[in-house]
């Protein structure tokens, strides 16, 4: 069985990281020194919910149970922070990218027209009272 690692992306690191957003925590995946996957996240203290900002898995590795592993990371990320839960932007034709998070325990909270890029997205969301009741 090959191993897999999941850590967090310290700042110093670069790479496809690059763009990683101030503030934002970003845990990788990792397979034999190569990265796989990662989800980068930003805790919102005002609101107390975790958004999560990007979500990747490269393209092989897809549906093979690596971003589950990555939400699973964020949820005890999540929980460290004290947040009351997750919540994700998705563009509304990503039905599959929907379908996997609402398998995650994700609602949809609302739909929005982005003014700015004139697309819809999807809110999707969980707080953890109620799923974990």
């Amino acid at each position: 069985m090959e191993s897999m690692v999941i850590r967090e992306l310290q700042q110093t690191e670069k790479g496809i990281f690059d763009t990683q957003k101030e503030g934002s925590k970003v845990f990788v995946i990792e397979k034999e020194g190569t990265t796989i996957g990662y989800i980068e996240m930003l805790y919102d203290e005002d609101r107390s919910l975790l958004r999560i900002l990007n979500l990747w898995v490269l393209p092989q590795y897809q549906r093979k149970g690596i971003a589950k592993k990555l939400v699973k990371a964020s949820k005890g990320y999540a929980r460290f922070e004290k947040a009351e839960g997750i919540i994700v932007e998705v563009k509304s034709d990503n039905n599959p990218a929907i379908a996997f998070f609402q398998k995650e325990d994700f609602k949809i909270w609302s739909e929005e027209t982005s003014k700015a890029e004139e697309e819809r997205s999807v809110f999707l969301g969980f707080r953890f009272e109620d799923i974990y009741r």
